[in-house]
Order: structure tokens, then sequence, then C-alpha cells
């Protein structure tokens, strides 16, 4: 398929390669019959993986799940122990070991697909795991000749392993999220609060499957940020560990971003400024953890890529490398954020947790060039995820601007109404419009992202709660809503990430003190 091609392939317009093809694939494809067949099956697989290419995900949804429902009806998600040949019409010619074989992995394909999709757009898989009986991938006794013509069976059964607890970690603890409250000192239980544990549990499972990989399928990543052992096929695999990885963690990274926002606020409503404000958060061992190593993941995607990169193995056309870079990218702002925001405060300027500064500018920048290099080839997914990205670090430094901005701001009692603080006026004799003159306390907050623990803590045991009133905001949903969780039924590829990294903000930018109290607004699409 085109949507993989390498980086050589250069395109002669600004639409996907094989574009054209497809539309005539989808004119030629048959209407659904009574009797399915294993071709239609087939067709449908790549139909769905294609349309991630073009970046139409509830598409690749509804070609899968077709195609799911496909295999069901000929049977061939159960075993053939003791039987000679599947039981559906279609099927009945299928009598040797290598055709049994191909029929066992198109079901597999199909299997890992669905799961892969489904926690991409929130939905729900459409089959249990208890009606499944065919067995694993490379249990039927083939000749070398016959092991020769399939793809090697080792790297398809690590695959459906990951994608198989990607969906389960995902569809768990965004279940959880959703229904559960955060207890007020989830960060500073020494002990881990319920979340927390539940992050390290997740973590630690990941941790296990990547190290009973096979010893040729490992990576070393150096100090010098090099990484060796690297083919294009092991480079896939790290890859997605890694962003399934971030995506288990990043939730106790943005509850620390959100009680820091919630401290800034009350801070800047009750102080004199804010250089005076104390912003200092008390997190435990664990929760520092968690956030450096969510952290970490990010910055080691990028360090894969940068093998590629220099390869020439970037696949311009593929939906989840320019998902893992826009992953990548925006859990490292968020990190950079934190860290100017507690730097602004001149009293106890103490780090929440440690970044290799240098190593998370150079994933940002190189995150960056290689979407912009996907865009330049007419990637619509990268297209979409540079738009992001740009209003994004646009509204992250128009922030930091106010920010900048309020440290140089004189107080004055003038400058409160009705008993609130607010912020000094840059310029006193700068005329304010009515949006201008509403002051109070500086109202931020971004919600439910998750990280990714190490096997550095054990978990014990919990049952974790989470906020109901921790709404979404556009920031912590430009990471959570890059599809990689199961949290709601409509959820749109990337455009569940408002515009809009809020109106007020970037208000803010513009006039130097507008006050953001209107800071959550309403997710496009929700």
């Amino acid at each position: 398929m085109w949507a993989g091609s390498g980086c050589s392939d250069r395109p002669t317009s600004l639409q996907p390669p094989g574009l054209d093809y497809f539309q005539d694939a989808v004119d030629l494809l048959p209407k659904m019959d009574e009797e399915p067949t294993l071709e239609y099956a087939q067709v449908l697989c790549l139909f769905a993986y294609y349309s991630y290419a073009l970046n139409r995900q509830n598409e690749a949804y509804r070609h899968i799940g077709l195609a799911l429902r496909t295999c069901l009806v000929m049977g061939i998600h159960h075993s053939l122990v003791g039987k000679s040949t599947f039981p559906h019409s279609s099927t009945k010619s299928v009598a040797t070991a290598l055709e049994r074989e191909r029929v066992n992995r198109l079901w597999w394909t199909v299997y890992i697909l669905n799961q892969l999709f489904s926690s991409k757009v929130g939905l729900p898989l459409g089959i249990s795991d208890s009606d499944i009986t065919a067995e694993p991938p490379g249990t039927i006794p083939l000749t070398e000749e016959e092991e020769a013509e399939l793809y090697p069976c080792r790297t398809f059964v690590i695959d459906a392993e990951l994608v198989k607890l990607r969906h389960e970690m995902t569809t768990s603890l965004y279940e959880y999220l959703k229904i559960h409250d955060v207890a007020d000192d989830e960060l500073t239980d020494p002990k881990g609060g319920p979340l927390v544990c539940k992050v390290l549990e997740y973590h630690s499972k990941l941790v296990y499957w990547e190290h009973n990989l096979p010893d040729d399928l490992k990576i070393c990543i150096h100090r010098d940020g090099k990484v060796s052992g690297l083919t294009r096929r092991i480079a896939t695999i790290y890859l997605c560990y890694y962003q399934v990885a971030t995506v288990v963690l990043r939730p106790v990274l943005d509850l620390v971003f959100n009680q820091l926002l919630a401290k800034l606020s009350g801070q800047t409503g009750s102080h004199h400024g804010l250089e005076e404000a104390d912003l200092c958060l008390p997190l435990s061992q664990q929760v520092q953890r968690v956030c450096e190593q969510t952290v970490a993941d990010a910055c080691n995607m990028m360090k894969v890529f940068t093998w590629l990169f220099e390869e020439n193995m970037i696949t311009p056309y593929n939906y989840w490398d320019c998902n893992h870079a826009f992953s990548s990218a925006v859990t490292i702002l968020m990190a950079e954020l934190m860290e100017r925001i507690v730097n602004t405060s001149k009293i106890r300027p103490v780090p929440l947790f440690y970044i290799n500064k240098e190593a998370t500018r150079t994933s940002l920048d190189r995150a960056t060039k290689l979407l912009e290099f996907q865009e330049e080839l007419g990637s619509i997914p990268a297209m979409e995820c540079m738009q992001l990205l740009r209003n994004l670090r646009l509204k992250v430094d128009g922030f930091l601007q106010v920010l900048q901005a309020t440290q140089t701001a004189t107080p004055s009692n003038s400058t409160r109404e009705d008993g609130a603080a607010g912020f000094a006026r840059v310029n006193s004799s700068q005329s304010s419009s009515p949006a201008d003159r509403d002051h109070g306390p500086l109202v931020i907050q971004l919600a439910d992202s998750p990280p990714r623990p190490n096997s550095f803590i054990t978990s014990t045991s919990t049952v974790p709660t989470y906020d109901c009133d921790f709404n979404p905001s556009p920031l912590s949903s430009a990471l959570i809503m890059n599809k990689d969780l199961n949290i709601g039924s409509n959820v749109q590829p990337f455009g569940n990430l408002s515009s809009d990294f809020t109106s007020s903000l970037w208000d803010s930018h513009v006039s130097h003190f507008e006050i953001w109290n209107d800071f959550e607004d309403p997710l496009v699409g929700e």
C-alpha cells in the first residue's frame, strides 16, 4: 500500500499517493452478499488501513467492523482442532496446512486492526475474547518452504500482544477516569494514590512485556541519544510501545498540570503578583518519577524517529508515524509549560520534577520537523496535526508572554474589584475594552491525560478515584483526544482538540493583561 511508502517516493501532487486507485477500488467494491468470502474480508482490511492515510478514522472503524463480521459469519474465529475444514461453504476449500494458517492469520489480522481502530475512536470492539477459540498464529505445523511464504510469525504475535495490552489498558484506565474522583492527596501520598497505583500497575505490565522480547528485537538507547539494534520493523514495535506507555502514564502528568494551574489561579487571586506566588507542589516521589518517565518516553519516541529519518525510512503517508510524533510533541510541550510557570515564581522556584531541557527541546524540534516533512509531501494527518501544533505553540507562547508581563506589573488596589485580586495593567495609560476590565484570579484548567510508570516502583493495591468535575480542557484534550483512549463514542481524529487553545488565552496575549476566567471553552465537536 502507498500509505507506507518510503520518504524517497516524492508525489507529484499534494494528495496522498494511491488516492485515485483507492477511489476506483471503492467503486468496484461489491455489495455485501449473503455468502461472504475470504477475499472480501481481506479487501476490507486494506480499505480500513488506507483510510487512516486519509485521516478518516470513523470510516476505518466501519470497514474493519464489517471485516470482523464477515469473518464471524464464516466461522474463522473458531478453532479447527479435530476438524478437517471450516464449516462455512466459502471456506470449504481450505484444506492444506498452509491454507489453514493463512485463514488463521487473516482472522488475527482483523482482530488486531479491530482492537487498534476501536481504541482510537473510543468505540466498542464488537466481539468478546470469550467467543474466540482460534489458535494463535504459528501453531499449525508448516514446512520451511511454507513458512517462507508467510510474514514472520514471531513479530506477528508480538504485534498482537502489544495491541491487546494497549486496548485493555486504555479502555480500563480512561473508563476509570470518567467515573471516579481524584482524591486531593493523590499527588502527595508517599504510598501512591489510587490513580498513581493503577498507572504504575499498567506500566509494570508494559515493562514486563518489553523485558521478555527476544534479544534480537530489543534496542539500546545510549547516553548520547543514539539508538542501536534498530530496523524498520523493530522501530515500529518500539514506537508503538513508547506511545502506549505515554498514554498510560499521561493522566498523572495532566493531574499535576491541573493542580499547578489551579494553584496559579488561587495565588494570583489572593497575592500581590505572580512573583510572590508560591507555586510549589509537594509531589510524592512516585508522582515525580511517573512525570519524568512520561516525558522520557516521549523523547525516546523521537530518538527512534531520528534514526528512521537518518536511514531514510520515514513513511510520510503512514498515519501512525504522524500520530506518534504529534503525541510526543504535545506531551513535551505540556512539561515545558509547567516548568516555565514554576520558574516565574521568585518565592520557591522548585522544579516539580526533573526534565532534561536539552533533550526535550531537541525532541520537540524534531517532532515539528518530522510533521512538517510529512505535511510538505501531502500527508493529510500531518497537515491537521501541524495546524493544531502551530496553534498550540502560538497560544502557549502567548500565555508565557502574559506571565512575563505580570512579573513586571506593579500591583495596585485600583486593579482589584469586588475583593478579587487582579493583574496590574502593563501600561496604565493604555485604553481598555469592556473585556479588559474583567478582573479576577488567573483561571486555567486542563484535564485528563495519562503518563506511564516504570518498573522503578511497585504499585500497591488500589481502587482509584477520579474527579467527575475534572473537565478536559483544550491542551489536555490535545493529548487525550488524539485517539489513544476509549473515552467517548463520538471522537473525531484530531478535531476533538479545540482549535482554540482557549479564545480567552489568546485574548490575554493580545492585551497582555486579560484575565482568563473562561479558559475552559467547550471542545469543538463535543
